[in-house]
């Protein structure tokens, strides 16, 4: 392959690069442009099975991506991925799938396995984060814990035979009713 080859042709009948005219050069940009768009999703397309393999084990996408070969933005890949129903479908099942394992580690950080001395307030916290991390990635099986705890937030009327509720709270998840007895 000579040089005339390598480039493209309306670049490859100047004799003298420097004879370039700002319209060229502007066509040059754009073809490099649209070059390295289909080389960034051609990348896509080889490490997404892999960045989907590190999601299913409890991974963070953004961790996924700085621990690949290859330069990965999660912010282009996240858009790249929704872009397709069957990628979206396939990265939601490894968000899904992660939160089960993200499951797995709670019982262990609760039993203190991986380190009997920290600090109970610290594991409070891993525990709560992964929970938190589970009700987003799958929430038709973890978020329902939390809206039923909401369920109460709003408070709650309550009436009982020959009881007149007058005040009816929620105070720290325990309920509280204060009422008067009507004799009848």
């Amino acid at each position: 392959m000579d040089n005339a080859e390598q480039v493209p042709d309306w670049l490859a009948t100047l004799d003298n690069p420097t004879e370039a005219t700002p319209a060229m050069i502007d066509r040059a940009l754009v073809e490099h442009a649209h070059a390295l768009q289909a080389l960034q999703e051609q990348t896509y397309d080889i490490v997404f099975f892999g960045i989907m393999e590190k999601l299913a084990e409890g991974c963070t996408l953004a961790a996924a991506c700085r621990n690949s070969p290859h330069e990965i933005d999660p912010i282009k890949f996240r858009r790249w991925i929704r872009k397709d129903k069957q990628r979206k479908a396939q990265y939601e099942e490894a968000m899904a799938l992660g939160a089960e394992e993200l499951e797995d580690e709670l019982i262990a950080i609760a039993d203190a396995l991986d380190n009997p001395l920290e600090d109970v307030n610290r594991s409070k916290l891993r525990i709560e984060t992964r929970w938190r991390v589970m009700q987003i990635r799958n929430k038709t099986r973890y978020d329902q814990h939390s809206s039923a705890n909401s369920a109460f937030s709003g408070g709650v009327n309550i009436v009982i035979n020959g009881v007149t509720p007058r005040n009816t709270s929620v105070e720290d998840n325990n309920m509280v009713i204060d009422g008067e007895v009507i004799d009848g």
